[in-house]
């Protein structure tokens, strides 16, 4: 996903030197870019269902995908017990009784081959969902090929 995120910016954005276009995209975290691509999709939107579309697709990966992706990549693998488990590291106080508080420093689920499956395939999924924006945005931008025109 984050490469088709810098596709899509650069295609935005056009910045026609490499240098330049790398100086820019390599200098933002893919949040900043993502909000960079909101502004400019905003800007330069091809109709308002092309950017509702690319909004939804931002929001989906953001608020979900991102999040969920994260979790599989960085959190420790348990395979000690029979199911596998995901543990987040976290510091965490939270309330057992009225006046009583207790300290959480990891959190664990369980997770099974077909939750990593599930979420590879939405994440494969919002990336067709990105290519076909890319494709829309770039189809409605370039001039009509000459056999095209009357």
């Amino acid at each position: 996903m984050e490469s088709l995120t810098d596709v899509l910016l650069s295609v935005l954005i056009k910045i026609g030197r490499p240098d330049v276009r790398a100086a820019v995209i390599n200098s933002a975290d893919t949040r900043d870019k993502w909000r960079m691509i909101s502004a400019v999709g905003f800007l330069k939107m091809v109709s308002a269902e092309w950017y509702e579309r690319l909004q939804t697709c931002m929001k989906t990966i953001d608020d979900d995908l991102r999040p969920r992706r994260n979790r599989m990549v960085h959190d420790h693998w348990d395979y000690s017990e029979s199911t596998i488990r995901r543990k987040q590291p976290l510091a965490k106080l939270f309330k057992i009784q009225a006046r009583e508080l207790a300290f959480k420093d990891m959190e664990s689920t369980p997770v099974s081959e077909n939750d990593v499956w599930q979420l590879a395939v939405e994440v494969m999924a919002a990336c067709g969902d990105l290519f076909e924006i890319i494709g829309e945005y770039v189809g409605n931008e370039m001039p009509p090929s000459p056999d095209k025109q009357q």
